[in-house]
């Protein structure tokens, strides 16, 4: 493999585990109605997730790096795949977690429940697991590969995300500061008007 192939490898790598489109390479919660996944005889074969428009032909729905034969392998992990699977929604919880054991394990860990939150959600993997391990009341210490049972995911921490979507959908719009055409003057706190207008909004998981 040249050097080209292997930095392009590590990329792609690096994309997954900050939870982008090892493709594009943007979030994937930019587009969070395309996060899916790569699959073979429809089960998942890997851990990485994509956005469709990246994987799919839109004219044929095939996978774009299918070869002629009809033969295709994942760009990361070189396994054979012959379709993609949208994730469920955060309301279709069992279906969500059985998506996220993509390998059959019969119970999530940390990491995989926070790469699927911060997929389907605008906030980054390390909000993602303050939120996880506060709402499932785990060590603030505990390991990536911590075990989380599938009936406590679906029962707790699914409904504690979709109240807190439901707390921002009804809470007020933060009021932008008025600011005068010939003013002068910055905020007291010296972070200009755009920051003092992010301090009033509220976080996306608290």
């Amino acid at each position: 493999m040249d050097e080209a192939s292997v930095l392009l490898d590590q990329a792609r790598e690096s994309a997954v585990e900050k939870v982008a489109c090892p493709i594009c390479f943007e979030g994937l919660s930019e587009y969070p109605d395309q996060v899916g996944a790569l699959t073979l005889y429809g089960n998942r074969v890997e851990s990485a997730l994509y956005h469709s428009s990246c994987v799919l032909n839109p004219d044929t729905g095939h996978l774009i790096f299918e070869s002629q034969t009809g033969r295709a392998v994942s760009p990361l992990t070189r396994q054979q795949v012959d379709g993609f699977k949208c994730m469920p929604g955060l309301s279709e919880g069992q279906s969500w977690a059985k998506f996220l054991d993509w390998n059959s394990a019969g119970h999530l860990d940390l990491q995989k429940v926070c790469a699927g939150v911060a997929a389907l959600l605008p906030v980054d993997d390390a909000t993602a697991r303050r939120f996880v391990v506060k709402v499932l009341h785990k060590s603030a210490n505990c390991g990536d590969h911590a075990e989380l049972p599938l009936p406590e995911v679906v029962a707790t921490l699914l409904p504690a995300i979709r109240r807190q979507l439901r707390r921002l959908l009804v809470a007020p719009r933060p009021r932008a500061p008025e600011i005068c055409r010939n003013s002068s003057k910055e905020p007291s706190d010296g972070g200009g008007p755009l920051v003092a207008f992010r301090r009033e909004g509220q976080p996306f998981l608290g």
